[in-house]
């Protein structure tokens, strides 16, 4: 991801990024690392079910459809919405979040979500007996490339497969 950023960088795109800190639903502040009282933020549903597959702990999809987006301007909303309007007018049931990116995102738009992960709402996530800082999880929206600087391979998880057609 780090290559692809900096190749990206060479070419005019992402130089300008939001970091979105999404809280954990906590009726608490939280702190992270030397920052705290952070507050609570967005509130989420943190009554999720995790699963470990050799080892590693999977969440699946953390974002809520809108993430995607909360750094968009309201032209760029306007705009995001009349697409999808023209689209599902033209028949398509759904306008996938790919097609939105390429029409809507600057390609010096870069998006980045911080989510904190609360050991004590999302079962089989915290390990009895230990102390550790707060997990965290994140999430990299990019936009379209437009040609422009080098395609990179890279490998998609499964949750990137089940969500490639969602709004």
């Amino acid at each position: 991801m780090a290559d692809y950023v900096e190749n990206q960088l060479k070419f005019g795109g992402l130089t300008d990024w939001t970091v979105c800190l999404i809280n954990i639903g906590k009726y608490h502040d939280l702190t992270v690392g030397p920052v705290e009282n952070i507050g609570r933020g967005i509130q989420r549903d943190t009554k999720k079910k995790g699963s470990v597959v050799n080892g590693v702990f999977s969440l699946k999809t953390l974002t809520s459809l809108d993430h995607e987006y909360l750094d968009y301007s309201q032209d760029q909303i306007d705009a995001m919405n009349k697409l999808k309007s023209d689209k599902k007018r033209e028949g398509a049931k759904k306008v996938s979040a790919d097609y939105l990116r390429e029409n809507v995102r600057e390609r010096t738009q870069g998006l980045l979500i911080l989510y904190p992960l609360d050991t004590d709402n999302i079962e089989k996530l915290k390990i009895e007996g230990e102390e550790y800082p707060t997990p965290f999880a994140f999430v990299a929206v990019f936009p379209h490339n437009r040609n422009k600087g080098d395609i990179l391979s890279y490998r998609v998880n499964d949750v990137g497969l089940e969500n490639e057609d969602l709004e």
